[in-house]
């Protein structure tokens, strides 16, 4: 047993030896293409909001959006790139573009004012280092995850998830599919869900250097669904989160309401680091992913037509984040049936009640966060969505939102911890 530690120790030595020579040398390249490591910033602003950099350094100029990282430290969006002086770019959130301060401006050939990076000669400009930090060795995170969906009604539940080491996933069916045409969304779901498992258990990066990892990561999630979403052989509509977690990087994509917080422990108390927004059309009307119904579902000829006008969303459309996470941190998923019925601070009241009574299990924690949310979706007390109503509609609310609730519950582990 010693011998094969020693062994595992020898080549995760061996792989970090590995990774500081290729960052030296890409270090080098870059250095004598005239380059310098920049870090951009921009504050988070009343929303967190993905942000996105666009630029004359990408392969389409201006048209190309790079995501920003999310830093739960320093409570801002970031991203490090290798730029040469007279690079020129502007940051983006949703359609609005938006200059910085910490970078000069000028108006370009096409009249428009951006940012730009100066020459070192002429602007001070602070070269990025990143900095040694206190957090365990360890190359590669994962996830330890448990589930539970409770449907609206006892045998019937139009929501789905999934759960794998590196990626997680939830989906609901929107009800209104069987409002209209008498047709369940649930099978679409499920299927939507099932081969997103599928392919997240397919995926290999090993064959690809370090930048192709990280450029292929930021894509990953909407890659999988949209692998997907091209072999669902049902029809029907459904919002989906996704999370994928890659080095030490949490990737998400977002189309809908359902949402992801992610907490974290400090001398056991627990703080909210992180929190998805809903993307909706208007009030109680997600974005959301639509496929024609199938032949074996469709009962009437004029529903087939009536179910050609419905909403349909492209995953293009849905919100990308990327967050640092560390070992320990608590990622929660969770339909809408979970945020509609529970506010943010009693998720974290019964994390932290878990916490400080053992050891969290996933599974048990999950099972918990469902079954409060659907007691308060039948009973009397506030809710948010009681909240909502009452702040977009002017009308009185009592209690929760009766909905198909599921949670995932998920710990971010080191990557080679398997117990």
């Amino acid at each position: 047993m010693d011998s094969l530690d020693e062994v595992k120790d020898h080549i995760r030595f061996s792989i970090c030896k590995i990774q500081r020579s290729l960052r030296l040398f890409h270090s080098k390249l870059q250095k004598a293409q005239g380059k310098f490591l920049h870090r951009i910033t921009a504050r988070r602003g009343w929303s967190l909001e993905p942000v996105y950099i666009i630029g004359t350094f990408s392969k389409l100029p201006w048209e190309d959006r790079i995501p920003m990282t999310y830093s739960l430290s320093k409570k801002d969006f970031f991203i490090e790139l290798w730029l040469a002086p007279e690079v020129e770019f502007l940051l983006v959130k949703k359609d609005f573009k938006f200059l910085i301060d910490d970078f000069p401006k000028r108006l370009n050939k096409s009249g428009i004012l951006v940012n730009y990076i100066p020459r070192l000669n002429t602007h001070h400009t602070e070269i990025y280092r990143p900095i040694k930090n206190s957090m365990p060795k360890c190359s590669a995170f994962r996830f330890k995850s448990g589930g539970c969906s409770i449907g609206k009604h006892p045998d019937f539940n139009e929501d789905a998830y999934f759960i794998t080491p590196s990626v997680i996933g939830v989906a609901d069916g929107v009800g209104g599919c069987l409002c209209d045409f008498g047709i369940s969304s649930a099978d679409f779901a499920s299927e939507l869900m099932s081969y997103c498992k599928e392919y997240a258990q397919n995926i290999d990066l090993n064959d690809l250097n370090i930048s192709e990892k990280a450029f292929n990561a930021r894509k990953l999630c909407k890659e999988i669904v949209s692998k997907a979403y091209s072999q669902v052989m049902s029809g029907g509509s459904t919002t989906y989160l996704l999370a994928s977690i890659f080095g030490r990087k949490l990737h998400i994509s977002n189309l809908g309401d359902s949402g992801l917080m992610i907490i974290r422990f400090t001398n056991n108390k627990g703080k909210i680091l992180f929190q998805t927004s809903a993307k909706q059309h208007s009030f109680n009307t997600p974005f959301q992913l639509s496929r024609k119904f199938s032949a074996k579902q469709m009962k009437w000829e004029q529903d087939q037509k009536k179910a050609k006008n419905g909403i349909s969303d492209h995953i293009n459309d849905a919100d990308d984040y990327m967050i640092s996470v560390e070992i320990g941190d608590i990622v929660i998923m969770g339909s809408d049936g979970v945020w509609d019925n529970l506010y943010s601070e009693e998720i974290l009241s019964e994390v932290e009640r878990c916490y400080n009574t053992g050891e969290i299990n996933p599974e048990e924690v999950a099972n918990n966060i469902a079954n409060l949310a659907k007691m308060k979706s039948i009973g009397g007390s506030s809710t948010p969505f009681g909240d909502e109503v009452k702040r977009k509609m002017g009308q009185e609310w009592n209690g929760g939102k009766k909905d198909d609730i599921t949670v995932v519950l998920s710990l971010v582990l080191p990557g080679d911890d398997i117990n």
